[in-house]
């Protein structure tokens, strides 16, 4: 299931930074070891920058006050171990705000604090399981 996580940036990036961000991204990457987890290759991810979004339910459920300097959504095809924050680690960066704010088809309830949860609606059950919005 895609996976998509309201991301800021410590570093601002130039106009043609993020555009090399974008590519980089789209095409996977090598992600090295840290600590105790391994290297991986990071899938092909899709990468939107903030000031590109049109998605307005996208834009409420990431709530955003990232204090980042350059701000983005970036969706994701597989879990590895703080997989977001390594990938932009590899690209010199530090993740400062991390939010996860959809799966699949899913826009995550903003609503909901910390530790808190609720149970899905049919509706909400159906988009998980890959039905339309």
């Amino acid at each position: 299931v895609p996976k998509t996580y309201a991301v800021g940036l410590r570093d601002e990036l130039t106009i043609e930074q993020k555009k090399q961000y974008t590519e980089i991204f789209s095409k996977g990457f090598w992600v090295d070891r840290e600590q105790n987890e391994d290297g991986f290759t990071a899938s092909p991810s899709h990468l939107l920058w903030i000031e590109e979004c049109t998605d307005k339910k996208l834009l409420d459920a990431a709530n955003y006050n990232s204090g980042g300097k350059s701000d983005c959504f970036l969706t994701i095809y597989e879990g590895k171990f703080h997989q977001v924050k390594r990938m932009f680690a590899q690209q010199k960066n530090e993740v400062i705000y991390l939010k996860r704010v959809k799966m699949g088809n899913l826009i995550l309830d903003s609503s909901l604090k910390t530790g808190q949860y609720r149970q899905l609606t049919e509706n909400e059950i159906e988009l998980l399981s890959g039905g339309c919005e």
